[in-house]
């Protein structure tokens, strides 16, 4: 019934702000303020040897790989992860919580590919300008890589070759590009499509670029506490705004924030440059700048367009006296962006009724949903993965009438059994009278729901009414099961179901017959699940 796209809800880049690990990440934002009670969610962490810069032409990252039967080491001052654990914790010493404490927290900062403000750690970064060492490409890579760089790739878990190429894979499936990365000394370079190109064509050069000034350094957040943030369960997200420590009133002068004072988390801080490119080209337009921004210009260039968009926007919000016009421009601009919208996905109307899902996975947020036994459509000729009784495909997708209900879970069955209670006795329960309530009910898509499901419904009538003890019982209680498939009906029968499976094949033939496709009319008397060829009754049809 279509092909079956699942997208997981916590996927890189979608849902969540992500935080790349060329990015300020949030140095600006949460910067020589205390930060309590924070957990940070990653992918991909890096500490940088220094501390944090803005994106360059190349970051270089550095690994250090175990040789055979030897102790891995890690360098003390530069470790990358590229897998790391779901949570990651990262403490500083705390920095004063007040607006006019200048003391500097020079603590090395933790950036991530995807990063989230939740309750349960502490994260803190610095105040003051934040740098790192990133690498600027001289020419253009040739093809080619000598066999030291082979042998050091192919030591990292992330490469994989296509095609006589090496590339590096994030954990959604896409390539790294423009990136360099040491492994044991040995430098790799991997080019803006993705590949590895020899280094030994490349001469780099150290360059950094100050990420926080006296300027932006007012945009970091007053505090860490839950208060300070708009989140969704514990994430920050595109649309979340937060209180900075001051509000630059009327574009014009620092004064210290109220806990009524929020501005958006993409005023100050973008997760890659050509988010912040887009950002500044938008709200040029908006304020009609006469300005468009490119990803070519440098860091400090964009900086400084950021700066003056910043201060329009508080004269804006001065004058309107509402910040009600800035978030539909946020949110207007964040359904632009291809990273947080269906564009970057495989979204087809083909894919059922959604054109795409979201599977929720286990959470130690949602323990009472969380299930090791999780069987994604076990419909009734999926019993065990293969196809069973005499149906034609295995089944139905699960997800064809909501974003995933977990059907095989013990707790969604026990609320299916409330439901058809519910619907059965609606007019005892809603109205006070029996009269109104209802003798059966139909199931709907039967090869699209876990086939417990149809045992649950035939226990209820069993029991309520008696279906399975007298003919007349189950005729008062009749209902109906919206069955496709050509096994439905077999499998029905085998389980003694309380409900009625319908004939397919004889749909099929009835709308041959009536569509003009070419079907004989004896197609009604032979493709049912009763062939009635030598029912005396019938006349010879042609």
């Amino acid at each position: 019934m279509g092909k079956k796209v699942h997208y997981k809800l916590h996927k890189v880049k979608k849902q969540w702000v992500t935080i790349a690990v060329t990015s300020a990440a949030l140095a600006s934002i949460v910067g020589g303020a205390t930060v309590a009670n924070q957990k940070v969610s990653a992918d991909e962490t890096t500490q940088p040897v220094a501390s944090t810069t803005a994106e360059s032409d190349v970051v270089v990252e550095t690994h250090e790989v175990a040789a055979p039967a030897a102790t891995a080491t890690t360098d003390a001052t530069a470790t990358t992860t590229d897998k790391a654990a779901d949570t990651a914790t990262v403490e500083t010493p705390a920095a004063a919580t007040t607006a006019a404490d200048t003391t500097t927290n020079t603590a090395t900062p933790a950036t991530t590919d995807r990063a989230a403000v939740a309750n349960g750690a502490t994260t803190e970064t610095p105040a003051a300008a934040a740098t790192d060492t990133t690498l600027t490409v001289a020419e253009k890579p040739k093809s080619g890589v000598t066999e030291k760089e082979e042998t050091a790739a192919l030591s990292l878990d992330n490469i994989k070759q296509v095609d006589g190429k090496y590339y590096y894979v994030k954990e959604d499936g896409s390539y790294k590009t423009n990136f360099a990365v040491s492994v044991n000394g040995q430098l790799l370079y991997f080019g803006k499509d993705g590949a590895l190109t020899s280094t030994s064509t490349h001469s780099f050069t150290p360059g950094t670029t100050n990420l926080v000034d006296a300027f932006s350094s007012h945009n970091r957040a007053y505090d860490s506490k839950k208060e300070s943030f708009e989140l969704v369960d514990g994430y920050l997200t595109p649309n979340s705004w937060y209180r900075p420590v001051t509000i630059l009133e009327n574009g014009e002068k620092w004064r210290v924030s109220t806990e009524k004072d929020f501005r958006p988390l993409l005023m100050a801080w973008w997760p890659d440059v050509d988010t912040q490119v887009a950002y500044l080209n938008t709200f040029s337009k908006h304020f009609n700048l006469n300005a468009t921004y490119s990803t070519s210009q440098s860091q400090s260039e964009l900086n400084a367009a950021a700066k003056t968009i910043q201060i329009k926007i508080e004269q804006e919000i001065s004058a309107k006296k509402s910040t009600e016009w800035l978030r539909q421009a946020i949110e207007s601009f964040v359904k632009e962006q291809d990273q947080w919208n269906t564009t970057t996905e495989n979204y087809t109307l083909a894919d059922h009724l959604q054109g795409g899902a979201l599977l929720y996975v286990n959470n130690d947020k949602t323990p009472w949903a969380n299930s090791d036994y999780r069987l994604l459509n076990r419909t009734p000729s999926n019993q065990d993965g293969s196809l069973n009784g005499t149906g034609r495909y295995l089944g139905g997708y699960e997800f064809l009438l909501a974003n995933d209900v977990d059907n095989s879970n013990p707790v969604v069955q026990a609320e299916q059994l409330n439901q058809i209670h519910y619907l059965v006795n609606w007019g005892s329960i809603v109205m006070g009278d029996k009269d109104a309530n209802f003798d059966g009910i139909r199931v709907d898509a039967v090869d699209n729901v876990d086939a417990d499901l149809l045992q649950v419904y035939t226990n209820y009538f069993r029991a309520a009414f008696g279906v399975d003890k007298s003919e007349a019982n189950a005729l008062a209680h009749i209902s109906i099961l919206e069955a496709w498939d050509l096994n439905d009906n077999a499998y029905n029968q085998k389980h003694d179901g309380a409900a009625l499976a319908m004939d397919n094949n004889l749909r099929y033939a009835i709308m041959g017959a009536l569509y003009g496709s070419g079907s004989s009319l004896k197609d009604l008397i032979t493709s049912s699940l009763t062939d009635r060829t030598n029912n005396s009754n019938l006349c010879t049809c042609s």
